[in-house]
């Protein structure tokens, strides 16, 4: 259900996405730049960056210099509430 999607996100999920907007808002950063400023180990951040991705939080780029680097973007709160209001409206009138 798209309703319990949300409701599940945990808390540690929401703080990440949080701490990461504070310090970067819509500009680009990379998972070394994750590591060096959210102060997470490799396997959580890499946990962070997957969850944030599935669920919508965040679009990746292809680092155009090393093709194995992905480049990250945070989706604006505003975006994804609306997102989240849209899918609650279409839950509801099932």
């Amino acid at each position: 259900m798209q309703k319990e999607k949300y409701a599940r996100t945990p808390a540690w999920i929401i703080a990440r996405y949080s701490r990461i907007w504070y310090l970067k808002k819509e500009n680009t950063f990379t998972f070394y730049w994750y590591l060096n400023n959210i102060e997470d180990d490799i396997k959580i951040g890499l946990v962070v960056l997957s969850r944030l991705r599935k669920m919508g939080w965040i679009s990746t780029e292809t680092n155009q210099k090393d093709k194995r680097k992905s480049i990250y973007r945070l989706i604006r709160p505003e975006q994804i509430f609306n997102r989240m209001g849209r899918e609650e409206l279409v839950v509801n009138e099932n």
